[in-house]
């Protein structure tokens, strides 16, 4: 099944809170028509392939323009008891309008059981990786476009759901992660026990902001939550996502309203003060500094467009 691009939610581990399919077969495809989707991250693995436009893809420390008909590998993690994936974020890069299509899966899908060969050969040597968080595919590269082709034509099989699709699904991404895997060691370093800190304390500080979003925040009460001083609250969100906390709280906010001015009927002075903002002329102004339009015309044009 082919889903709309869905809303982003996280559960209380900070992890994005999308349905990826069933128990039974764990992957989602979706389109994704979102303006940006923020910093947030999930345990399936995923792949990006550009429709239209070109977006920016930042992976970790790692950004990449993707143009038409290019595509980005997001990573997931074994974290011991459960598994996390590699932060990421995708934005337009340019003025025009943008477009692509998503496919997540869960490892189990490609590797059944950790005791199992499949397991072993294409899922864990990921896993286990902490130096390859994603990376960009290239359809001018012949290995990287095989792996575009495997996942259009895992697209397309669960588009169609003919017979034998979920099989066919599955021996497509098993080929994907066998190129990855085959050909991921040449391209990324180790990181040094900084960039582990880093990425440790800005997932904590993410998850405080998608918590409690709606209530008085600041830098020093975000520090606070992760036990380091403000400054270098500061400094591990330039280091990492390149972004201030406060910033980011409002992107977070904004995002929040949007969706709520989009699929609610709430009245757009509730929506503000549910996202933190006290006063509507801030809420106005800040509404129109992220989307380029006030509350009432982004719900104006989204209802427009649904009609």
């Amino acid at each position: 099944m082919i889903l709309d691009s869905p809303e982003t939610f996280v559960d209380e581990n900070g992890k994005e809170g999308v349905k990826m399919g069933t128990t039974a077969f764990p992957i989602a495809c979706y389109y994704d028509v979102r303006i940006y989707a923020m910093w947030h991250w999930h345990e399936e693995f995923e792949v990006h392939i550009v429709e239209k436009g070109a977006v920016r893809f930042r992976v970790g420390r790692e950004t990449y323009i993707l143009e038409e008909g290019a595509a980005a590998f997001v990573n997931s993690r074994d974290g011991g008891k459960a598994y996390y994936g590699q932060e990421h974020e995708i934005e337009p890069a340019g003025e025009g309008e943008t477009m692509d299509h998503c496919v997540c899966w869960h490892p189990r899908l490609v590797g059944g059981s950790p005791d199992s060969i499949f397991w072993q050969d294409c899922v864990e040597p990921l896993l286990a990786d902490k130096a390859f968080q994603g990376m960009k595919l290239s359809p001018k590269i012949s290995w990287q476009k095989m792996v575009i082709d495997c996942i259009e034509k895992c697209w397309l099989a669960n588009e169609g759901e003919g017979q034998g699709y979920a099989l066919y699904s599955r021996n497509m991404l098993s080929e994907v992660l066998f190129r990855i895997c085959e050909h991921r060691q040449a391209q990324h370093r180790v990181p040094v026990g900084k960039e582990l800190l880093d990425a440790s304390r800005i997932r904590l500080m993410l998850q405080f902001i998608h918590e409690n979003y709606s209530e008085e925040l600041s830098s020093g009460r975000i520090a606070e939550f992760a036990d380091i001083s403000e400054s270098e609250c500061l400094r591990c969100f330039r280091r990492t996502i390149d972004t201030t906390p406060m910033r980011y709280v409002q992107q977070y906010r904004i995002q929040r309203a949007s969706y709520l001015l989009e699929h609610t009927g709430l009245k757009i002075i509730d929506i503000g003060v549910q996202c933190g903002f006290q006063e509507m002329g801030y809420f106005s102004k800040v509404f129109r500094k992220f989307q380029g339009c006030t509350p009432s015309e982004w719900r104006k044009r989204k209802a427009e467009a649904g009609t």
